[in-house]
């Protein structure tokens, strides 16, 4: 049967079962070099938009791209430098390690605590100078137990590569299809 590779409801099985599971890799750590520099991508396999960023103390963090306060999102897909992201609704502003900096108006919320309405962290860690995020609440293994054997085999291995070029492919079909097939 090839229904696990043309059903959309088996689709919908693999996102929560596999994907929001999964360490997934997101990009390279030379894609934001600088304190302050992020890149926002929506990852529809997700159901997600996150914010990939270097915070003021050199470590790299992943958030979702949506404000606490009503949901909005807060940064469109792209890449840049900032010193805070800033919610264009109420102008909540968050600092590169996502901490609430500035919140308007916050003297009409009762019993406010700043400290409890940073941006929703997701788990990111890094390999080889590849950046991996966990969306899932708790991540049942590590990025170290989820790659195995292969962790340490391939230490240095991308040391001196350079990226040349990208190539991009849209392919109307199933990710597995396309994944056999490459």
């Amino acid at each position: 049967s090839i229904e696990d590779s043309v059903s959309d409801e088996w689709f919908e099985k693999e996102r929560e079962r596999l994907f929001k599971r999964a360490w997934l890799v997101m990009g390279r750590v030379d894609d934001i070099p600088n304190v302050g520099d992020y890149v926002v991508k929506d990852v529809a396999v997700l159901e997600t938009s996150i914010i990939i960023t270097r915070g003021k103390d050199d470590q790299i963090r992943a958030f979702h791209n949506v404000c606490p306060h009503r949901l909005n999102k807060i940064m469109q897909p792209g890449e840049g430098n900032t010193r805070g992201f800033m919610c264009q609704f109420h102008g909540w502003t968050f600092d590169l390690e996502g901490k609430l900096a500035h919140c308007s108006n916050k003297e009409l919320f009762e019993n406010f605590d700043q400290s409890k309405h940073g941006l929703p962290t997701i788990h990111a860690e890094l390999w080889q100078g590849f950046i991996f995020i966990n969306v899932a609440k708790e991540p049942k293994h590590t990025l170290k137990e989820w790659i195995g054997g292969m962790y340490d085999q391939y230490d240095g291995y991308w040391d001196d590569m350079e990226l040349r070029g990208e190539w991009h492919a849209e392919v109307d079909c199933n990710w597995k299809l396309y994944v056999d097939a490459n």
